[in-house]
């Protein structure tokens, strides 16, 4: 039986989550064989329990495993169709290196990896740019989500095969809808989902962008009538130590404000769909936001937003690296129009599972 194992930031984020349920659902009905790592003790085999029965999947939890046992795993791992990272900003300065230690390893076993669905964030650093050239060089399947990530890499190692395709997100997105999943009639809330800018600012600038942000979604609570903020982390290991921040900013500033923690990714897509309005730190709170036609400011911390919104032909974000984020700023932002998003955006996600169906057969 053919097997494919999959890599990837899984089990405490909402974008890499859904990518990875998305490619899971369509190995199983191909019936193929799938180990999933679990590299960062994410609980990842609990996140999947409703995979558990399914005698098609295994959930290896890497992180936990000795050197030695490290190495006997990736051994065995060689002999797989291949080896693929699915989804993500996986190039970066600040985050992923394109799981470098682990795939240059398997390389030199003689294992083969690749990339779906990935992107290219900030990328300046020597060292990380030797590596993503190294990895491109060597990887066998090679799918990025956008047009500026896929010309960047061609700069670093230009070669024919790699190929475009939309974000997965967009087919989990039609999926959800297709399954009825439609908005309830709830008190209306502003739905706040920051992300953990450290990294890419200082403690103290983190704070003050915290601060104006609260400021901002105050003034369009007291103009709207909506009395209730909802706090999302999309990244439950990496944004709750900033969301607890804000919790602390809420009391000091008198807004009622609900923390929903740890919940399932059909669950916080609901929070996002059934928002009044939602200020939006990740990227995959924006796309959820955009196909289900909220109003949403993005705040991009990272290039990837930015390439996003563009694609949208959409200016309804604040680059908070260089825009001030204040009331008059936000309130502009969810005046801007956007198109809705067709049905090529979901062809193309879908293009994803079609080359890799093409790959292992």
């Amino acid at each position: 039986m053919k097997k494919i194992v999959i890599w990837g930031y899984y089990g405490s984020n909402y974008g890499d989550d859904i990518m990875l349920r998305v490619i899971l659902d369509y190995l199983i009905e191909k019936k193929i064989s799938v180990e999933v790592i679990d590299g960062y003790n994410n609980n990842l085999e609990e996140r999947l329990v409703d995979f558990k029965s399914n005698s098609l999947v295994k959930v290896t939890n890497f992180r936990e495993l000795s050197k030695l046992k490290k190495l006997f795993k990736l051994w065995d791992l060689k002999s797989a169709k291949i080896n693929l990272w699915g989804g993500g900003t996986v190039f970066t300065d600040e985050d992923g290196d394109g799981n470098y230690k682990f795939f240059r390893a398997l390389s030199y076993l003689g294992g083969k990896f690749g990339y779906v669905g990935v992107g290219i964030g900030n990328l300046e650093k020597v060292d990380r740019i030797k590596h993503t050239r190294w990895l491109l060089k060597r990887s066998v399947l090679t799918v990025f989500r956008d047009d500026t990530s896929l010309k960047r890499a061609n700069i670093m190692y230009k070669q024919n095969d790699y190929i475009l395709a939309e974000d997965l997100s967009y087919k989990y997105f039609d999926d959800y809808r297709k399954s009825n999943q439609t908005k309830h009639k709830l008190e209306p809330y502003v739905l706040l989902t920051w992300r953990n800018l450290i990294g890419y600012f200082t403690e103290a600038e983190e704070l003050k962008l915290m601060k104006n942000t609260l400021d901002s979604i105050k003034g369009i609570m007291m103009d709207k009538g909506i009395k209730n903020l909802k706090l999302l982390p999309l990244d439950s290991k990496f944004d709750e130590a900033s969301c607890d921040k804000i919790i602390q900013l809420c009391k000091s500033l008198n807004i009622e404000v609900t923390y929903d923690r740890n919940l399932p990714i059909n669950k916080q897509t609901n929070l996002i769909l059934n928002s009044s309005y939602h200020i939006s730190g990740r990227l995959h709170g924006s796309i959820a936001s955009e196909f289900f036609n909220v109003p949403t400011v993005g705040l991009a911390y990272s290039p990837k937003m930015i390439y996003f919104y563009n694609s949208i032909n959409s200016k309804k974000f604040l680059d908070i690296k260089h825009d001030e984020i204040n009331y008059k700023n936000l309130v502009s932002k969810l005046k801007e129009d956007s198109e809705k998003i067709s049905s090529e955006f979901i062809q193309s996600a879908s293009k994803n599972l079609e080359i890799l169906d093409n790959y292992i057969c």
